[in-house]
């Protein structure tokens, strides 16, 4: 039985078909590239390929990396290491002092010397999951994927940000040298903090040695506060995009909004950080962020998991400032 071919304006399908595919704007244009991606997408869900090859590992995780870089950037106020070893060894040292040795009467008292090594076994491992059932992916489109990847992202680094801040937290509030109370900073939730209580938070760590201190966290209520004191924001760069969380100042801190900053009790909620990036907190990454498809048909259950080794450790705790509303 002979069929008659459909034709376009007269011109035969195939026809229009052949002439198209041999025409270079043609296939670099936007339409084709998105119709190209649909069907295909429609053949494997279709077909008798996985779910997961709906988006390749690759497009997943370069989706999932977005979304972790989007969400606050840790690495600026910390000191990264990466390894592939499960122990690492990150040496830390103090600075001694010198004498005059002009007459050889001089006796070195106190020679630069090594504190010693933290010694890291990194087997802590953080991932998250991105899951969807086969109605799911019939009917959802490739943003909502792209959604769920970024998602999986931030979820994981608003974990080692957690993990971070609650290592900090647990260093002393004693008087001793570093993690020391600062006084001031009373209001919790009403007027913003004195220009002084600032300074005094970011000198406490320079006088205990380790200074001068390169960042302050502040919580999401304190870091908008400190935009009502005029002093404050007299030291802003012009450029500062105040909306994104982080702000340089002329002096020479940088002052970052965390949005998981509490305390273990209702009177001593940290609402503020002072520390000196290369001494107070090291984040070693044993290995990067990876994807892995996700399986359970018995379940109706696809996706990719996405996980990543990775842990914090403090290196000198005199080098960080905690600030709280007091006893």
């Amino acid at each position: 039985m002979n069929f008659e071919e459909k034709r376009l304006n007269g011109i035969p399908i195939s026809h229009l078909a052949e002439s198209l595919s041999q025409d270079p704007t043609w296939l670099k244009s936007k339409y084709f590239l998105n119709f190209k991606e649909k069907q295909i997408a429609k053949e494997k869900l279709y077909g008798t390929q996985s779910n997961t090859d709906l988006q390749s590992t690759t497009e997943v995780l370069a989706q999932i990396v977005k979304g972790y870089e989007a969400y606050g950037n840790v690495d600026a106020w910390v000191r990264p290491f990466i390894t592939d070893k499960s122990v690492t060894y990150i040496p830390v040292s103090s600075t001694g002092s010198a004498v005059d040795i002009t007459t050889g009467s001089g006796v070195f008292t106190n020679q630069p010397m090594t504190v010693g090594y933290r010694a890291v076994t990194n087997s802590t491992e953080i991932g998250s999951n991105v899951v969807w059932t086969r109605g799911y992916a019939e009917d959802a489109s490739f943003d909502a994927f792209a959604m769920q990847n970024e998602d999986a992202g931030i979820a994981i680094k608003r974990k080692v940000l957690a993990d971070v801040l609650t290592l900090i937290q647990a260093c002393s509030t004693g008087s001793g040298v570093g993690s020391a109370t600062v006084t001031g900073f009373q209001n919790w939730s009403g007027s913003a903090p004195l220009f002084s209580q600032i300074l005094g938070a970011i000198s406490k760590v320079d006088q205990s040695g380790y200074g001068p201190a390169t960042h302050m966290l502040l919580n999401t209520d304190q870091y908008w506060l400190i935009f009502d004191n005029e002093k404050m924001t007299s030291t802003l760069y012009a450029g500062n995009d105040i909306k994104q969380g982080t702000i340089s100042t002329t002096l020479g801190v940088d002052f970052v909004k965390v949005d998981s900053l509490s305390g273990s009790t209702a009177n001593q909620k940290d609402y503020a950080i002072a520390l000196n990036k290369d001494k107070a907190v090291a984040l070693v990454t044993r290995r990067g962020l990876t994807v892995e498809p996700y399986e359970r048909p018995e379940t109706n259950s696809y996706g990719f998991v996405a996980s990543m080794k990775i842990k914090p450790v403090i290196l000198i705790t005199g080098s960080i400032c905690r600030c709280f509303t007091g006893a």
